[in-house]
């Protein structure tokens, strides 16, 4: 009921601001009720439900046993307290869903999001699971902008983007991240897929204080690097 009173001129959350002026590939806009439209999509190509579909498809063949769309589906004692910070306190704040759930409401673990962060970096497939065809996964996470087709407001030395994913910390890394109140995540690999990383937080930050998260990322990183380099043959 959301969507159509978002895009149909007339209804209730409908505004032309929901919509670019601009022509297709002259800007990148990251936008969060696309995900929900993209989440649509899935229910009418698939005809079940996004959480029933997804469960079904991706979080049991991967055994992903802590994870589920809305508070009914996962235990909350596993569920971390979720923080705000302002003003130098971390401020709790209750648990919450979001209509556009699709956009990033799924609850999980670092555990669990590890099994389907290696599945995509490896084709669709871990442990001999596939939960998509290697052309599939390609074509999800092809960077789609060319020297000769690259929006005006996505600086070259950021690197590229794809579905929902792009390159990160001067298109170094790439993968996919966001916040809202009470967590941050990013969950990121290096181009050639041999070092990943998943950070995961129930305290969201904002201006400088994002720089706290940043070093905990990088020492993280830095770790998986070591490790890496440990278990390459001498």
């Amino acid at each position: 009921t959301f969507l159509p009173a978002y895009f149909t001129p007339g209804g209730k959350y409908y505004d032309a601001e929901n919509f670019l002026t601009a022509k297709p590939g002259e800007l990148r806009e990251y936008c969060n009720v696309c995900a929900a439209l993209a989440g649509f999509i899935v229910e009418r190509a698939f005809g079940a439900r996004l959480d029933v579909y997804t469960k079904r498809e991706i979080f049991a063949p991967l055994g992903m046993t802590r994870t589920g769309w809305f508070m009914r589906d996962v235990d909350m004692a596993n569920h971390s307290t979720l923080f705000v910070a302002q003003n130098g306190m971390a401020v709790p704040i209750l648990h919450y869903g979001v209509t556009t759930y699709p956009d990033g409401g799924v609850r999980s673990s670092v555990a669990d999001l590890s099994r389907f962060f290696v599945a995509m970096m490896n084709d669709g497939t871990v442990d001999g699971v596939r939960i998509l065809d290697a052309a599939a996964a390609t074509e999800m996470l092809r960077f789609q902008f060319t020297d000769a087709s690259h929006p005006t407001n996505f600086p070259a030395a950021e690197g590229n983007s794809g579905l929902f994913w792009r390159t990160k910390y001067n298109g170094r890394l790439r993968g996919h991240g966001g916040n809202d109140p009470g967590v941050e995540i990013d969950m990121l690999t290096n181009e050639s897929r041999s070092v990943g990383v998943i950070f995961l937080s129930n305290t969201s930050l904002s201006g400088t204080d994002r720089n706290a998260t940043r070093a905990i990322f990088d020492a993280l990183w830095k770790h998986g690097e070591d490790v890496r380099q440990q278990q390459i043959p001498r």
